[in-house]
């Protein structure tokens, strides 16, 4: 059970949710300092809501923190029918982030070279990301949102599309030298999202769905030493595997069982809180 759930079903623990909210505070800055002292002053502009944000301030001259705060909250509200989170999660990152990002903007870039910003903005903007979906919490939510829509079925082609014409936009308003860099600050954000959301520790957890549950839990646990951990889904468990032995038992699960569904633990924190 997350700390920040409020369903009732069990009672929380005042030292971990203390302990979830600093973390989450700090994610918050992380981002708002990648955004306003790296990749603002720099010009450039990653992908997603944050890289409109920059974009968008720097074409209308209004603060980055009022459009993040402004492009958030639709995506953030959406979010909320989907997953079982208190009103703590839902508001903290959204004003975290933007007051972080309004106390900062005043205050000078930390480096003035476009190669260097788009390396610590890419880093901080990833870590601060990771550290938020660490605790349950939601930022830059427009991805999981748009996947989520009924009608839609290439969901992964629209938000590959719209990243892409976002990239395109920073290339046409800052130049084609900046857009380099926003690809290269996007990649690196997208890297340390799984950074910030499962530290430097070396096993992984990969949530499996399946009707041959109990059979494939048996052989990968006489053939790996897979350890499991039962969820609330039904025909559902986590394994938990070290990082080199991965590929090898997603291999072996699918051999298993054809229909197997694998989803790697960060995808599933974006889908609901564990």
């Amino acid at each position: 059970m997350h700390p920040w759930r409020s369903d009732g079903r069990r009672k929380r623990d005042p030292l971990r949710l203390a302990a979830s909210i600093f973390a989450a505070v700090v994610g918050c800055f992380l981002i708002a300092a990648g955004l306003e002292l790296f990749l603002r002053p720099n010009r450039v502009a990653p992908g997603g809501i944050a890289g409109v944000s920059v974009l968008a301030s720097h074409v209308t001259e209004m603060k980055i923190s009022l459009w993040l705060f402004c492009l958030n909250l639709p995506f953030v509200l959406y979010r909320r029918k989907y997953v079982a989170r208190g009103p703590l999660a839902i508001a903290l990152p959204l004003v975290g982030v933007g007051a972080f990002a309004y106390v900062l903007h005043p205050v000078s870039a930390l480096v003035e070279e476009p190669l260097m910003g788009a390396l610590g903005g890419g880093v901080c903007l990833g870590l601060g990301i990771g550290m938020i979906l660490r605790q349950g919490g939601r930022f830059d939510e427009a991805e999981t949102a748009v996947k989520r829509l009924p009608s839609l079925r290439n969901a992964d082609t629209v938000v590959f599309v719209v990243n892409l014409s976002i990239l395109a936009a920073a290339g046409l308003i800052f130049g084609a030298k900046q857009a380099i860099y926003s690809v290269l600050a996007h990649a690196l954000a997208y890297m340390m999202v799984e950074v910030g959301f499962s530290g430097m520790s070396p096993y992984r957890r990969i949530l499996v769905r399946s009707r041959k549950l109990p059979s494939i839990q048996r052989a990968t646990k006489y053939a790996c030493g897979v350890q499991w951990i039962p969820t609330d889904e039904e025909h559902s468990a986590m394994c938990v595997v070290h990082r080199s032995d991965a590929a090898r038992v997603r291999r072996l699960l699918r051999e298993l069982d054809g229909e197997v569904q694998m989803v790697g633990n960060l995808e599933h924190a974006r889908e609901t809180i564990v």
